[in-house]
């Protein structure tokens, strides 16, 4: 299924539950409103569409807008009980075009088998959180939701302020 719309009006959901188990499902976002989120406006877009938050005046804008398609597309696998293998991540600066691929793996065995699914639950589960911006040296470290609160950079040590993103999906893109 290759499901694409101007900005984001597509229920993703409906992309997931319209492929078949083992098929591909394709989200596209076009527009940085809808998946790069530069500006409150755009930042109040990816969360009332998405379901999440980035960082401002982030160096990794884009990959974090993939990141938030791809937690999408996971997140309503795992709502139907079923879940997502990452493919591919793409962005286009013309239009802006962000665009995601992933496997649909089914609960009920089919095409992948139990041991498929099992992997890619546990995936899941790792992979979909948050992560954290240092407010110190702006090093990104991926936290769980429990950590919220409590975070602090693996990479200087720093205890304190610091920006959310998320949730998102924060393992492979690829």
């Amino acid at each position: 299924v290759d499901a694409d719309s101007f900005g984001l009006s597509l229920d993703i959901a409906d992309a997931v539950a319209a492929t078949k188990d083992g098929g591909l499902c394709i989200v596209t976002s076009t527009g940085a409103a809808a998946a790069g989120a530069r500006g409150e406006a755009s930042q109040k877009a990816m969360l009332a569409r998405l379901g999440t938050t980035v960082c401002s005046g982030c160096f990794a804008q884009n990959e974090l807008g993939l990141r938030a398609l791809l937690g999408r597309t996971a997140a309503a696998a795992a709502n139907a009980g079923d879940a997502i293998l990452p493919i591919y991540a793409t962005y286009d600066a013309h239009g802006p075009v962000f665009r995601v691929a992933a496997r649909i793996i089914r609960k009920r065995p089919g095409v992948l088998g139990k041991n498929t699914y099992n992997q890619a639950r546990k995936l899941f589960f790792s992979a979909y959180c948050y992560f954290f911006k240092c407010g110190h040296c702006s090093h990104f470290t991926p936290i769980q939701a429990h950590e919220l609160g409590t975070a602090h950079c693996i990479d200087c040590g720093h205890d304190g302020a610091g920006e959310i993103a998320g949730p998102m999906w924060t393992g492979q893109l690829h």
